[in-house]
């Protein structure tokens, strides 16, 4: 039994039920607060078989989150669209644009999207006192992805390895303010007597009909990878959701995708893997995806 699909279809459900409110985007929402997605990785690999979920797009995008990378045309050449549509803000300082449409077509050709995510995740900076009269300092940074791994290799019981991509002095210089904000890696112990690597993360807003999909899946692969690093099995993957939400103009998707009968999971695995920190998306094969047909929607900006 697919345990995911039939979670992600009843809190597709549920959204649909719950009252309509605007939002910055000009699109409005169907809108819940609170929400959980909880998946036993030995159930197979989280992605969603009641639409197609193209998963290469998902992995350029980690790859590129891993990497630490800010260039739009880096994601794009390597055949990652997603974001085709946001630019920095910084990009546009001092600018005036005619019209909303003229806005859009600058994004388009700007190249730079700021401190996003995985830039976060690998260079959070750190500053550090150098002369305590003067107040001066300088600034370093901290590889939380590196510490992270190092640190449960060393001690598996330590349970304070959060990643955090939510850097309130940074956000002005991102292309878009982080949704998923954090996530968190804590080792349980099976009954047999395996370890088992857990992970979570939290998410301050969450597009359920486009983003969704892909944010169970990328951290069920950060996760599968995490856990082959440290020598582990990968365990729970559990997703903590604030400001759940379908746009009015995804609805029709939404019930279409809610009345389909879920397949069994995929599993996947990673050829050449040899680190997290030097891993590229073609080192990743996937295993009997059976699926329903692809359902798309406009991403609302």
């Amino acid at each position: 039994m697919n345990n995911l699909d039939q979670q992600y279809q009843a809190l597709l459900s549920k959204i649909l039920e719950a009252p309509v409110k605007p939002n910055r985007t000009g699109t409005p929402t169907h809108a819940l607060y609170g929400a959980t997605i909880r998946h036993d990785m030995s159930e197979g690999f989280p992605l969603l078989t009641t639409k197609q979920v193209y998963h290469k797009a998902m992995r350029v995008e980690l790859e590129g989150f891993l990497q630490g990378i800010t260039s739009k045309k880096w994601y794009k050449d390597r055949g990652c669209n997603i974001w085709n549509q946001w630019c920095s803000p910084l990009a546009k300082q001092g600018m005036s644009f005619a019209s909303k449409a003229e806005e859009e077509a600058f994004a388009l050709q700007c190249d730079d999207l700021g401190p996003i995510y995985g830039y976060m995740w690998r260079h959070w900076p750190k500053p550090v006192l150098v002369d305590a009269e003067k107040g001066l300092y300088r600034m370093e940074e901290v590889d939380q992805v590196a510490q992270a791994i190092a640190k449960i290799k060393n001690d598996w019981t330590d349970r304070k390895q959060v990643v955090n991509a939510w850097n309130a002095a940074e956000i002005p210089k991102m292309a878009l303010d982080p949704c998923h904000f954090s996530w968190h890696m804590s080792v349980t112990v099976s009954e047999t007597g395996e370890h088992l690597l857990n992970l979570s993360w939290n998410q301050r807003s969450v597009d359920s009909f486009l983003g969704l999909p892909f944010n169970i899946a990328s951290y069920g692969l950060l996760l599968t990878m995490l856990a082959q690093e440290i020598g582990m099995k990968p365990g729970i993957l559990q997703g903590h959701l604030n400001d759940v939400h379908i746009y009015t103009n995804h609805v029709d998707q939404c019930r279409e995708q809610i009345s389909r009968e879920p397949f069994a999971l995929p599993t996947v695995t990673l050829p050449e893997f040899t680190s997290v920190l030097t891993w590229n998306h073609k080192q990743f094969a996937i295993h009997d995806y059976k699926h329903h047909e692809p359902l798309k929607g406009d991403v609302a900006i």
